[in-house]
């Protein structure tokens, strides 16, 4: 997702502040992920994007505030989550570098891997219950498709999401599954991965998803479209629900599937490794 020179920017601030035992603020659990894998010091402390809008968003703010400004290096997971770090946090451009998001090896679906029998009528969602998310506009694609789809929605709160759904007459037509952490086989299950939020940086659903080989239709927001080409305008279930049917009528697609546009940790060390050879012949 890098041009060639930014990733060299990238990997010199990074070297120079890890060589400077710099203090570097991870903004997003996947941002630090990146860091640890590439072997870098930093002090862990996470701000979520998303945590903004929480009850105690105020003092949140407050703290990342005081933190980022004496930290040399802000790091975040997606373009989205640097723009939010810059306006909110009045950061200089050079101060705030992208790390791609990556996922473990053993989710990446392989060409040798039996082949899945996914549900073509099951759409997937995966969420913690947020405003954000929108389950309401969820609510409005269910409605529009025919009736023998279902939606399963993998939530930290099932309840808010049950009475949702029975205000709108759809509870027949939903599974919940609460507070259970996702495997590759979760992805498996579905015709589709349902993405309804208003709001985002890069979900980790959708990496997971991409890696499953599992197609996406989802709405265009934060940096969702630098990884579903064809998410589309935000709020525009029409069009959304019109992609779930295209996307789960092809039952020969589905069943094979690959795991693609998806970095493992293995790739990005070697990247990593590469330019920073690069890097060191630059300046020699």
């Amino acid at each position: 997702m890098h041009t060639y020179d930014s990733r060299l920017a990238m990997i010199g601030a990074l070297r120079r502040a890890n060589s400077a035992n710099s203090t570097v603020f991870a903004f997003e659990k996947n941002a630090a992920l990146m860091l640890l894998l590439t072997g870098h010091k930093f002090h862990p402390y996470l701000m979520s994007q998303a945590s903004q809008d929480a009850l105690h968003g105020r003092f949140k703010r407050r703290l990342s505030r005081l933190l980022m400004g004496r930290c040399d290096l802000v790091v975040a997971n997606s373009r989205e989550a640097m723009r939010f770090a810059q306006t909110q946090y009045d950061l200089d451009e050079d101060r705030v570098v992208v790390l791609d998001p990556v996922v473990a090896e053993s989710w990446i679906r392989k060409v040798s891997e039996p082949a899945p029998h996914p549900d073509q009528n099951l759409v997937g969602m995966v969420g913690n219950w947020r405003p954000e998310k929108r389950y309401d506009l969820a609510c409005d694609v269910l409605a529009q498709l025919p009736s023998r789809y279902r939606l399963r929605i993998y939530t930290n709160k099932s309840e808010p999401v049950v009475d949702l759904f029975q205000s709108r007459g759809l509870l027949h037509r939903l599974e919940v599954v609460e507070g259970q952490l996702t495997t590759p086989s979760t992805y498996d299950q579905f015709g589709c991965l349902l993405h309804t939020a208003e709001f985002e940086s890069i979900p980790r659903s959708i990496l997971e998803a991409r890696a499953r080989g599992c197609p996406v239709a989802a709405f265009s927001s934060g940096s969702i479209a630098e990884y579903v080409p064809a998410a589309v305008a935000f709020g525009d279930t029409r069009t959304l629900a019109a992609q779930v049917m295209d996307m789960t009528a092809n039952k020969l697609q589905n069943e094979a599937r690959v795991g693609n546009g998806v970095t493992t940790p293995s790739e990005y060390r070697q990247a990593l490794e590469l330019l920073l050879s690069e890097l060191e012949g630059h300046a020699s």
